[in-house]
């Protein structure tokens, strides 16, 4: 919106609120020709279901009095009393009854007499005699019970032609013999009744029967083929029974009214396209839409024509205060105008020669003419404010500025010798601050030489720590397994001796044994010779254990003595562990000390480091200000001689002004270029002497000989 010109500002909003209020007018008139076309068509609706269903109760009823005349004829009666005797006399009386009944209404399909059991025994139509029998129809067999009866629709049984049939009981020797069947035919029904009604240019109306299916339609094709039933809104019209619905069927929305008939019970509907019920309200809003696009163009125009000699007054301002913008006070506007436009250019133009007299005062100060008055063009002249003031205040500046320069001219000499002064003594210290910073540098160099090796010697004692602890252990589980082996030879040496004397308890039983077999004579000598070889056999067993006894006694001997040697090891190894021990914590003392030692020589080194760059800066700036202060007492000689260009108040009268050039530019010794010192071990965490550096480490401007000139 801010990009857009004043037209456009003020033409877009116009047209916006006016087709704002045209469509909301358009909308309220066309949702009020809405309502008031839908409660028409709602009423003619139902004004069409009441009619057409009050028609066609009245029409059945003269037709089932017909019917009950027709059904109590002396005739009707004869025929059934006497159909089982063969008697055609009363048959074709009957047959010309029926005929000119049925000729009388044209609406009728046949009517006939039929039996007790269904059977057509005479009829208008002749070919229908003897051979129809409807036996098995719902409304015969109620009706045989003696009750009127009206049927939905059904296929006619002689060529299945869509009807409905009325039937009258009739009855022979005091009960109920046969009946009346009346045949209509439907599409003489929707002829009469459903096919004269329109509703809009499609609109149309329909009757179903009790079941849904399509008793009365404008297209007979329909008749007795088409079910609303099987349809969501043909349901929700069979289960209402009277009312109004919308639904859509083949992609059209559609509005039906529909209302039950008391004497058949059949639903009669009428209903039409919405589309087609509302045209008139869709081409009444096409009218009022065209309407009002021809009002906002004419509008428009309108609106287009009054605004356009003021945009034209107002681009010639805009352009007259670009000008101004860029500093072009020449042109003026001039407009020949009464209005409130006119006094905005005479305004403009005025202000144009206010600033023109303001560029003038300018330009004469700017020429060094301090001595002109402003002259305030009203209280409020915030500009012509300013320019006195700035006057005011260059004249005192200017004044006060020759004052201070005489002081500047005499005092710069004191400090360009002051400064070469300071410079000599900055060089000297530089110098050997550098020759100290290089000794401290190396011996930092040894330190961490020797803190390097005194940490290797740790690590390499640590090693040999971790060593000793293993052989200890190793040492303390073989003297664990020798106690252990010790153990297992003195257990072995006590079953050595509980197997001999298990043999010598064996010696006296083969003994004993012998003894009884010499008893025993000649039945003895077997059991003797097997007491005998047990005997040798214990005696062998007693010599083993032996030998395996002093074999024992020996390895538990020499098991005690390997025991005694590995505890003596054990110890030895003990005292071994201790003693490195107490080397590697000693060479770690030894390595920490001299990593803090490093450490210290390296912070003293950084901060020497650091004082000799401050020194060389104070070296560099010293020198620098006494080059400085050289050119400041020539530059102070210059600026007075500038200065003697402004004409001031109070001043007599100068002749033409001088032309100002610039003093030749004397040669400053610029500072020797030092060598940075060696790069020195950064410390983790800033020392004493790092705040230091970073006190001294403030931006510093330094002009070269070259630009000295220049001010």
């Amino acid at each position: 919106m801010k990009s857009l010109s004043l037209r456009l500002r003020i033409l877009l909003p116009l047209i916006a609120l006016i087709i704002i209020g045209i469509g909301i007018l358009t909308a309220l008139s066309n949702r009020s020709t809405s309502n008031i076309i839908h409660d028409m068509a709602t009423n003619q609706l139902e004004t069409i279901t009441q009619n057409l269903a009050t028609q066609v109760s009245a029409w059945i009823q003269d037709l089932s009095a017909d019917l009950q005349t027709q059904s109590e004829l002396e005739i009707y009666q004869n025929t059934l009393k006497n159909q089982s005797f063969g008697n055609d006399f009363y048959i074709t009386q009957a047959n010309k009854s029926l005929k000119a009944f049925a000729d009388r209404y044209p609406l009728y399909d046949s009517v006939s007499i039929v039996n007790n059991k269904g059977l057509a025994i005479a009829s208008s139509d002749p070919n229908l005699i003897g051979k129809i029998n409807i036996s098995d129809r719902d409304y015969f067999k109620r009706t045989m019970q003696g009750q009127e009866e009206i049927s939905n629709v059904v296929p006619s049984k002689a060529d299945g032609r869509a009807i409905f049939v009325i039937s009258k009981p009739v009855e022979a020797f005091g009960e109920v013999s046969g009946a009346l069947i009346a045949a209509l035919k439907l599409s003489s029904f929707s002829d009469t009744f459903v096919k004269p009604i329109k509703i809009g240019s499609e609109g149309y109306a329909y009757m179903t029967d009790s079941t849904g299916t399509i008793a009365a339609h404008p297209e007979a094709d329909k008749l007795l083929k088409f079910n609303i039933s099987d349809f969501k809104w043909g349901k929700e019209i069979m289960t209402k029974k009277n009312g109004m619905i919308s639904y859509t069927l083949d992609g059209i929305k559609r509005m039906t009214a529909f209302r039950t008939e008391p004497t058949t019970g059949w639903v009669i509907a009428a209903g039409a396209a919405t589309s087609d019920m509302f045209s008139a309200a869709n081409s009444l809003t096409i009218r009022n839409i065209i309407t009002g696009v021809i009002v906002v163009l004419v509008l428009a125009v309108v609106i287009i024509l009054l605004i356009r000699p003021i945009i034209s007054v107002l681009n010639k301002g805009v352009a007259f205060a670009k000008e101004i913008q860029q500093g072009d006070l020449s042109g003026r506007l001039h407009l020949d105008r009464s209005d409130e436009l006119g006094q905005l250019g005479a305004a403009l133009d005025t202000m144009a020669d206010s600033l023109q007299q303001r560029a003038e005062l300018a330009e004469a100060i700017a020429e060094g003419d301090l001595s002109q008055d402003v002259t305030l063009a009203s209280p409020n002249d915030v500009l012509g404010r300013a320019l006195r003031s700035m006057t005011d205040r260059l004249n005192d500046i200017i004044s006060q500025i020759n004052a201070a320069s005489e002081q500047i001219d005499s005092g710069s000499g004191q400090v360009s010798d002051s400064a070469q002064d300071l410079s000599q003594g900055a060089t000297q210290q530089a110098s050997a601050i550098e020759e100290i910073g290089a000794s401290l540098s190396e011996l930092a160099g040894r330190t961490q030489e020797n803190a390097d090796n005194a940490a290797t010697a740790n690590q390499l004692a640590n090693t040999a720590r971790d060593a000793a602890n293993g052989g200890s252990s190793q040492m303390q589980q073989m003297v664990a397994a020798m106690q252990e082996i010790n153990a297992s030879g003195q257990s072995i040496s006590k079953i050595i001796k509980t197997i001999d004397e298990i043999a010598f308890q064996t010696n006296l039983l083969a003994l004993n044994a012998a003894v009884e077999a010499a008893r025993a004579g000649q039945h003895g000598k077997g059991f003797a010779v097997v007491a005998e070889e047990v005997r040798n056999l214990a005696a062998r067993s007693a010599k083993a254990a032996r030998e395996t006894a002093d074999l024992i006694e020996g390895s538990v001997q020499k098991g005690e003595n390997g025991t005694a040697i590995a505890n003596r090891t054990a110890a030895a190894l003990e005292e071994i562990v201790a003693g490195i021990g107490k080397t590697a914590d000693l060479v770690g003392e030894i390595a920490a000390s001299s990593r803090e030692q490093s450490d210290g020589l390296a912070q003293v080194n950084n901060g020497i480091s650091q004082i000799d760059e401050v020194t060389q800066r104070n070296t560099a700036g010293a020198e620098e200000s006494a080059a400085a202060a050289e050119e400041l007492s020539s530059q102070s000689a210059h600026m007075r001689q500038l200065l003697q260009q402004f004409k001031l108040r109070g001043q007599g009268q100068t002749t033409t002004r001088p032309v100002v050039t610039a003093l030749p530019q004397q040669p400053v010794t610029k500072p020797q270029e030092r060598k940075a010192p060696a790069q020195k071990p950064q410390l983790a965490e800033p020392s004493g002497w790092d705040q230091v550096g970073q006190k001294a480490t403030k931006p510093i401007i330094a002009l070269d000989d070259d630009e000295f000139g220049k001010y």
